[in-house]
């Protein structure tokens, strides 16, 4: 797990530079950023410089802030106001676990609230209609599905980190079972839409029996690796940003070739 600690750690320091997360879509910041996010990035910046006053305030807004607290997020009807605030909640929890004593510091009730955004994310669904019938959905429906499927997968493998970390058991996250892996860096990182619809319809024609999903990572039942599912894999790892490859090497260093 010291691979994916340190990649973790690395991403409240991204914003330092102004770069992303990579599963914060960059429209997330381009435009009207949403306000439990904008206060975390701001956070983030004051925390990687380790003043006493920013490292004090993390562990303070991650049980403080009404709008992070259980059941409070149900008040909060948009989607991407939700996704706002479980990534900022993540990156909260990524910055605790960073800091000294990290165990510790990232106590159950934090996780419990973690894994309570992420199922009311989860519950308002994480696909958009068109990807159900191998069609183009819009860029904007798209770009709220795939950053919602991009921090669940992030929390997720959070969460099984810190339980590592504690001696806890980790369990595969069968609820994500038939969610797609994460998109190519094209079109994760498409500046417009023109060049995004482009590089979905290659996409379609690339994936014409369907595109990867994230339980194709996972063991499966039968012990010889189906050809066409190792294609398939091919083909994702040839087009995946670095997000998708570091998903790609913990499920392989966990569960051995798929």
């Amino acid at each position: 797990m010291a691979f994916v600690t340190r990649v973790f750690k690395s991403y409240p320091r991204m914003f330092l530079t102004e770069n992303l997360p990579p599963f914060i879509h960059w429209t997330q910041n381009a435009f009207r950023i949403a306000e439990p996010l904008a206060n975390c990035m701001n956070i983030a910046r004051m925390w990687v410089a380790q003043t006493p006053e920013s490292a004090a305030m993390v562990p303070s807004l991650s049980s403080g802030d009404p709008r992070l607290k259980r059941g409070k997020q149900r008040a909060f009807s948009g989607h991407l106001e939700l996704l706002a605030i479980l990534q900022g909640y993540l990156l909260y929890a990524i910055m605790l676990f960073s800091s000294a004593n990290a165990a510790s510091l990232v106590e159950q009730d934090i996780m419990i609230k973690l894994q309570d955004l992420a199922g009311d994310l989860a519950s308002r669904g994480t696909l958009c209609p068109a990807e159900t019938t191998s069609s183009r959905p819009d860029w904007e429906s798209w770009i709220v599905a795939s950053a919602k499927r991009r921090t669940l997968f992030a929390t997720y493998l959070f969460d099984n980190l810190v339980n590592f970390s504690v001696g806890s058991p980790s369990f595969v996250a069968v609820e994500l079972t038939g969610l797609p892996a994460p998109a190519s860096k094209t079109l994760w990182n498409a500046r417009d839409r023109q060049s995004w619809s482009t590089a979905y319809n290659q996409q379609l024609g690339l994936w014409s029996d369907g595109e990867l999903l994230i339980n194709d990572l996972w063991p499966q039942h039968d012990p010889i690796p189906a050809p066409m599912r190792q294609k398939k894999i091919d083909n994702w790892l040839s087009s995946v940003d670095e997000f998708g490859m570091m998903l790609y090497a913990v499920t392989t260093h966990t569960y051995g070739e798929v």
